[in-house]
C-alpha cells in the first residue's frame, strides 16, 4: 500500500512524462515476467518511449489535471504505460512487434493527439510506414516525371543522331 506523499511523487512523476498530444499506449503485462518486462523497456527507451507501470487510480487523476477524457479505470488488468516523448509512432511499432513474440502482452488503447484511440488504432499506426521510408517515397515521386522527361528527350536525340548517322553513310 502507497502512502499519500509515495502516491503524490508518483502521481509528479507519471505527469511530467506524460504529453497527450504523442502517443501514449496503455498495456496489459499480467503474466510477463520480470526479464520480459525489462527487456521492452530497454527496446522502448532507445526511442525515447518512457514505460511505466502505473495504479489505474494515479492515471485518473492525471488525465483529470491534464483535462483529459479517459477513464483508466475501465482497463483490465495489470496497467503498464508507455510515454512517447517525442511526435512520433515509433512506440507503437516497438509494442505491436513485442506483442506478436509475446502474447501476454495485451495492448489496450491510447491517447494520441489529446485524443483516446482503442487498440485497432493504435495498430494501424504501429504499421504506418516508417519518417524515413515516406521521405524516400516522396522523393522518387517527385523524381518519377523529372526522369522520365529526360528519357523522352534522351530518345529524341538519340532518334536524330541515328539519322544524321544515315544521311552521313
Amino acid at each position: 500500500m502507497l502512502t499519500k506523499q509515495q502516491k503524490i511523487e508518483a502521481v509528479k512523476d507519471l505527469s511530467k512524462n506524460f504529453f497527450p498530444e504523442f502517443l501514449t499506449v496503455f498495456l496489459n503485462f499480467q503474466g510477463l515476467n520480470n526479464e520480459e518486462l525489462q527487456n521492452l523497456r530497454k527496446k522502448l527507451k532507445k526511442e525515447g518511449v518512457y514505460l511505466k507501470v502505473a495504479k489505474k487510480t494515479l492515471l485518473n487523476l492525471i488525465f483529470k489535471k491534464k483535462k483529459i477524457d479517459f477513464d483508466p479505470l475501465n482497463l483490465e488488468g495489470e496497467i503498464a504505460v508507455a510515454f512517447s516523448q517525442k511526435d512520433d509512432i515509433d512506440s507503437a511499432k516497438i509494442i505491436y512487434n513485442f506483442t506478436k513474440e509475446n502474447e501476454k502482452l495485451k495492448i489496450l488503447g491510447g491517447i494520441y493527439q489529446n485524443k483516446e484511440i482503442d487498440l485497432e488504432e493504435v495498430i494501424n499506426l504501429a504499421k504506418l510506414p516508417s519518417r524515413e521510408e515516406l521521405l524516400a517515397k516522396l522523393a522518387g515521386t517527385i523524381f518519377n516525371p523529372i526522369s522520365g522527361l529526360i528519357n523522352v528527350l534522351k530518345g529524341n536525340f538519340k532518334g536524330l543522331i541515328c539519322i544524321l548517322s544515315q544521311v552521313k553513310s
